[in-house]
């Protein structure tokens, strides 16, 4: 193959892969997508141990400071047949730059994402429920439902080992945070899991297949309680400093 066509064609397979996936969304183009796509524009923030936002002005002071590594690798996985659990399965990411790129559409200031693709992506790897003793009376209904939850993670991809850190929604107002379900068709889901030294208390009715946002609030140190709740206002990608 010459050079030339030889560039062409890797243009065009990586545009494909883009296509296929794509999840990330220009952002300078998110407010033009398609509204079929879903497009979320959001942006990163830092909190700390109690969920409170930390400033990007304190973030931009401190260059090189391992509390806030730039880079930062945002990590898309799916636990399949379980709203929690150790055993994810990554299987998008995004890289994001505090600076300004050319390479990448969007900063951890300002970036999208489409909930559309996600849900393509997370459709396939959906699994139907089983138990685990920390489970207490836990309910899918029908039995036969198949779901699966998008988790987030975060990190220097650069640093070793890997600095994997907490991550997931945040609504900006109430200081709650969120998650995405998926499910394959109306169901209801009810009971307690432990997870993550606490408990969620579960009551969602999921009255479509599909992608649906759930609110998880706390109730206690180590409690929450999980409903089926659209954010209201701006939603952010949030990473947990040390």
């Amino acid at each position: 193959m010459k050079p030339r066509l030889a560039g062409v064609f890797i243009i065009v397979v990586l545009s494909l892969i883009a296509a296929c996936t794509g999840i990330q969304v220009n952002v300078n183009q998110a407010d033009k997508a398609d509204p079929s796509a879903r497009v979320l524009r959001t942006r990163l923030e830092f909190v700390d141990q109690t969920y409170q936002a930390i400033p990007f002005s304190r973030i931009e002071q401190q260059p090189g400071n391992p509390s806030y590594p730039d880079p930062i690798e945002v990590n898309f996985h799916s636990v399949a047949g379980r709203l929690a659990g150790p055993d994810v399965e990554r299987f998008f990411r995004i890289r994001l730059k505090r600076a300004h790129s050319w390479i990448e559409p969007g900063t951890q200031q300002d970036f999208a994402i489409s909930l559309k693709a996600i849900e393509n992506l997370i459709s396939g790897r959906a699994a139907s429920y089983f138990a685990r003793p920390e489970d207490s009376e836990f309910k899918v209904e029908p039995t036969d439902t198949k779901f699966a939850r998008l988790v987030l993670s975060a990190g220097n991809p650069f640093l070793y080992p890997y600095d994997e850190r907490n991550a997931g929604f945040i609504a900006g107002k109430t200081g709650d945070q969120y998650a995405l379900v998926y499910v394959d068709r109306p169901c209801r889901i009810t009971g307690t899991i432990q997870a993550n030294d606490g408990a969620f208390r579960h009551d969602l009715a999921l009255d479509k297949p599909g992608l649906h946002w759930v609110r998880i609030q706390s109730t206690g140190a180590k409690s929450a309680r999980v409903t089926r709740l659209d954010p209201a206002g701006a939603i952010s990608v949030y990473v947990k400093a040390p």
